[in-house]
């Protein structure tokens, strides 16, 4: 249980630069469309060969393999337009309130293992929950973005933001399913990794069609940005989140294993937003985040 948290902590600090990346994109006019295909795509390549060296996994039957990467593919999918979500309200927005209101989505993987994977429900665990709902409600009714925008233009980042928020959720969902079962669970962090990621570069595709920005070559900052992010990303998954999350789960406490990291995520970028982009927060916005963060704490105690 413990290394298994300390694993989900230095996840959470490996998502923190996934925060400030998006982040340098919206105030630098960087595609972050583009560093997302550059890094998934990367990801993907680089876990193939990975995954024919031999280990002592069982050997699982072809159904399994399927599910598992239908699952993380399709958490790949809605993890490509949640950041796109995410760009676009950090474009117009305070970029810690729209961080902290999509990572929220860490509702729905909690809920779901309350409600179909018996994980218990305890009182503290629902005011965790209260918690979390008023701060999204703070944060959404935040009315300074903290970016000059006039009030009026709050809805330019308040409607991508709760889009991100319900992506990230879904998202959260999918990536969660496969640590709930034992047979699923041993499909291993790379074969994982190597899904969710081929799910996040189709999200890529599918846009290519529609968004003429998306065909100009990666500029060299988008570049840098891209194979940092492709480090980090294939450091998290392979090391890191999936091992953590299934450790967790095989002590009942799969339920724990997005709120730990995003607790740590979104702390994090709060100090970054603060310190270095010398952000603003509103009063509201301060009390939504420190509401989000104790929920956090709330529905993480056993």
């Amino acid at each position: 249980m413990i290394s298994g948290i300390v694993l989900l902590i230095l996840a959470g600090i490996c998502w923190v630069a996934i925060g400030i990346a998006v982040s340098l994109c919206a105030s630098h006019q960087l595609n972050y469309n583009i560093i997302q295909m550059i890094s998934s795509a990367g990801a993907a390549l680089i876990s193939i060969p990975i995954l024919f060296l031999p280990d002592d996994r069982p050997e699982l039957p072809a159904k399994i393999l399927l599910t598992v990467f239908l699952l993380h593919f399709a958490a790949g999918v809605a993890n490509y337009f949640n950041y796109v979500l995410t760009a676009r309200a950090m474009r117009f927005g305070h970029n810690g309130v729209v961080w902290g209101m999509m990572q929220s989505g860490l509702l729905a993987p909690f809920l779901m293992g309350v409600l179909f994977f018996n994980v218990p429900l305890p009182l503290w665990r629902l005011l965790g929950i209260a918690a979390i709902l008023c701060g999204i409600l703070l944060l959404g009714t935040t009315r300074d973005p903290g970016t000059g925008c006039p009030r009026s233009a709050r809805t330019r980042w308040l409607i991508p933001a709760f889009g991100a928020f319900l992506l990230a959720g879904m998202t959260q969902c999918c990536n969660s399913l496969p640590s709930y079962w034992q047979i699923t669970a041993d499909s291993g962090s790379v074969f994982r990794t190597f899904s969710c990621m081929t799910g996040n570069a189709a999200g890529f595709l599918l846009c290519l069609r529609f968004d003429p920005a998306l065909r100009r070559p990666a500029r060299p900052a988008e570049w840098k940005i891209g194979l940092l992010l492709l480090l980090l990303f294939c450091l998290s998954n392979y090391f890191f989140f999936y091992n953590g999350l299934n450790l967790v789960a095989e002590t009942g406490a799969g339920s724990i294993g997005y709120p730990i990291p995003i607790g740590v995520c979104i702390i994090g970028f709060t100090i970054y937003s603060t310190v270095h982009l010398k952000e603003r927060f509103p009063f509201a916005g301060w009390i939504g985040l420190i509401a989000v963060t104790l929920g956090i704490v709330g529905i993480s105690l056993r």
